[in-house]
Order: structure tokens, then sequence, then C-alpha cells
């Protein structure tokens, strides 16, 4: 009994061109892939062909008998049709970049040092989808940040975006595990992270993260073991505390100067997002957004001297004994007696929203 399905190859000439037919040939009828064995050049125009014809089985068998033959013999088969397609860019797109073996020899070093730090002090690596829903992001840092997203609606209507940050998505799956996850949870990653924004040098569209959190501890033993494990990540590549250092605050710090104005506490996220811009816009945008949310001239100026006080005393001397400052001066004393008090100072000013 014949196979259904036959190899051949063959090679035809025709109008100085060679023409090498392969594939596994369906009896009795079959389709028949001519494809030219064509020098180019790199920056020459890749050439397409587009075959309609079949050869009946009287035909195939002619070929399988023959061996050679010439290309003209097949009535069926049309002559190829050139279509030369645009050149493409060999450039990466704008904002993002390409790793060479040397610059991945480099990459590979240093998020080897970020994984053992992060094995060290105990954590685990998780990941998360590189595609997430808008809305997470806009939730956390305004409706603004959808111009720094690489966001769009995809094919079943959902409003989707490449995750500019890893922080949302972290939150995103505590939740969704809920209890089947025991805490306290120790979790890092180095992933991957896009921002629309215009490259500058040193920041591009597209960047890497490490992240380690620690889900589950009351106290500030969390925030003095990340400082302290950045602290030997630092070490290990050579990194001093002449060449990077730490300012710590406090969110406690902001919700009880409003609380003793009587400011809402749902205002406080609102609050937060527009403290984190400091740095990015004027101070009358500034002052303008805080009384945009029915903060008093008298509320936001007092904000805004807290926020430029530089040390834990003076800020004791403004807000008297508070909770928040006996968790600031916890965490200082912590890193201190690991000797690293060089590497950190108190700002008033440092609140993420």
């Amino acid at each position: 009994m014949a196979p259904l399905l036959k190899p051949s190859f063959h090679i035809f000439h025709h109008h100085h061109t060679r023409w090498l037919v392969t594939g596994l040939l369906p009896l009795p009828q079959t389709l028949i892939l001519l494809l030219p064995r064509l020098n180019h050049s790199v920056s020459s125009p890749i050439p397409t062909f587009r075959l309609h014809s079949t050869v009946s089985a009287a035909q195939t068998q002619h070929l399988d008998n023959a061996g050679t033959g010439s290309v003209s013999s097949l009535s069926s088969v049309q002559q190829p049709e050139y279509s030369y397609q645009q050149r493409i860019d060999v450039n990466p797109p704008k904002g993002t970049r390409d790793f060479p073996p040397e610059d991945m020899r480099l990459r590979n070093w240093l998020f080897n040092h970020f994984k053992e730090v992060s094995n060290l002090y105990g954590f685990e690596e998780v990941d998360f989808p590189i595609l997430e829903s808008e809305a997470l992001y806009i939730r956390k840092g305004g409706e603004e940040i959808r111009d720094q997203l690489y966001c769009f609606e995809d094919r079943g209507k959902r409003r989707v975006a490449l995750r500019p940050e890893l922080t949302p998505s972290l939150a995103r799956l505590v939740i969704q595990k809920g209890k089947s996850v025991p805490l306290p949870l120790k979790w890092f990653a180095v992933q991957q992270c896009w921002r629309y924004e215009r490259p500058t040098k040193g920041r591009r569209r597209e960047h890497y993260q490490w992240n380690m959190d620690i889900i589950g501890v009351p106290d500030v033993t969390a925030e003095a073991e990340l400082i302290t494990s950045i602290i030997t990540f630092f070490k290990r590549v050579g990194i001093t505390a002449s060449d990077v250092g730490f300012k710590i605050s406090s969110r406690k710090v902001l919700q009880e100067v409003l609380r003793r104005y009587s400011v809402p506490d749902h205002l406080f996220s609102r609050v937060c997002i527009i403290i984190d811009k400091l740095e990015k816009i004027p101070i009358d945008e500034m002052k303008k957004e805080l009384r945009s949310c029915e903060l008093s001239e008298e509320i936001v100026e007092e904000l805004l001297q807290i926020l430029s006080v530089k040390s834990l005393a003076k800020l004791e001397e403004k807000l008297g004994t508070v909770g928040a400052l006996d968790d600031l001066k916890r965490l200082f004393s912590h890193v201190e007696n690991c000797g690293y008090s060089e590497w950190i100072q108190f700002d008033a000013s440092i609140v993420r929203g």
C-alpha cells in the first residue's frame, strides 16, 4: 500500500535560477513549494513568493521518476510573483535597548547579586504578568499616571497596561491568595517594567526593578531588615555610604498632622499623592492642589513647614511625643545597631503616594 505522505526532493533549473522543491507530497494531489536559492545583502529587501497551483498525481509521479526537470514543463505552476516589503528599522523601539553578550554578562552579574542578597535574607522569588488592568495603577497613582503608561484597549474591550512597577501586582496577588498564604510573607522579584515617558540620559521607557517586600510584620523591624539588606547589596558591589544614602520618613507623621487639623481621613491618600510630587511641580501649584483637598491656607503652610524638617529632634519639637515618632526612633535604632548609621537620615518630605 502506498504511503499517505511521501517525501520528495527535486531540483529544477529555469532562467538561470536554481529552485529547490522540498517537502512531503500527499498523494494523489500536492502543492509544490518553490524556494529560490538567491543571495541577498543585509540591506536588500527580501522578496516574497506566492504560488497558487497544484500538481496532479501523474505529474508528481513524473517528477519522482525523473528526479530533475524543467519548471516550464509544469504548465499548471505559475511564475512566482515578487513583492518587496518595506525596509525594517534595525534599531530597537525608542526608549528600549538590546543586551548583546557583553551587556548581558554585566546584567547577569548585577541580577545575581540581587537574587543572592534576597535569598540571604530569606526572601522567596515571585513573578507577575507584564500586562495588568489599567485601573490597578490609576488607583495608586491617580488619573494623571495614564500619560505615563503603555496602555490600550484589548479585543475584549478591557483597558490594560504594561506594568510600570511591581508593587500593585504584588498587592493584587496577596489579596487574591488571601488566607491561603501564611504570614509573614517575604517575597522578591527582579522583572522588567515599562513607562511611557520621554527618554532622558539614564532613564528609558523600559527598565528592570528589584522588589523586596515583607507583609504581615506589624512593627518597624521589617523596614529595618529591608534597609540592612539593601546596604548589604551595596557593600557587595562596592558602593559606600559616601556614594548613596537613605532618606527616611513615615506616612504616620503626615497623618498625625492632618488629624490635628481635623482633616477627614478619606482625604489622606489624596494628600499623599500630591505631596509625592513635591520635587516635580512648583510650590505654588502644590499649594493649589492641597487647597483643592479642602485644606485651609493655614493647614497648607503648617504642613509644608513640617515637610521641610530634616531631623527627628526638630520634628519632636513641633509635634511633641507621638506614636509615629516612636516608630521612627526604633527604626533608626535598629539600623544604627547594625553599624549602618552613616547610611540613613531623616527627611519629612519623603511621602510616597
